[in-house]
């Protein structure tokens, strides 16, 4: 994680978070996303935030969904609750512009396959707001650069 603040000027900053989860065990990528959530909410400041990364969840996974508010830290850990507090709502940037897009698989298992689940996102708080958001499915020559389908998105930093 980085704190992002102006180099020049009083704009706002931002922080940004990255992460891997585990491609396997599901008690680890809902472990990952407490500790992970519980960091973001023992930040020094109340910046806004941006989670990017691989997930390794589909949307409807535990992990995703207290990404996205649908369950508390609590549902995750109950022996946790302290962590409760750290709550933020984040928001999926692609689903925020297409809440009803179906083809949104990104793991392409290296033959360009785009079914399946979205499991990369660009997760952002309040203070963002998403211009743009893309899956890119380019395959130059024929061929996949990595497993996955990178995702992107523009996004627009609110003044405080």
């Amino acid at each position: 994680w980085a704190r992002f603040v102006p180099v020049e000027g009083d704009g706002p900053a931002f922080y940004h978070f990255n992460l891997h989860l585990d491609h396997e065990s599901q008690p680890s990528r809902e472990h990952s996303v407490v500790l992970l959530l519980d960091r973001i909410g023992r930040r020094a400041h109340a910046d806004p935030v941006v989670v990017t990364g691989d997930f390794n969840a589909g949307e409807n996974n535990r992990a995703v969904r207290a990404m996205v508010g649908d369950l508390t830290l609590a549902d995750l850990a109950p022996q946790g609750g302290h962590i409760e507090r750290s709550r933020v709502r984040f928001v999926d940037s692609f689903r925020n512009l297409y809440p009803g897009e179906s083809t949104v698989g990104t793991f392409n298992k290296f033959r360009g396959e785009t079914g399946g689940d979205k499991i990369d996102y660009i997760f952002i708080s309040p203070g963002f707001e998403a211009k743009a958001a893309a899956i890119h499915r380019e395959r130059p020559g024929g061929r996949d650069l990595s497993d996955h389908f990178p995702v992107s998105a523009t996004l627009q930093l609110r003044p405080h």
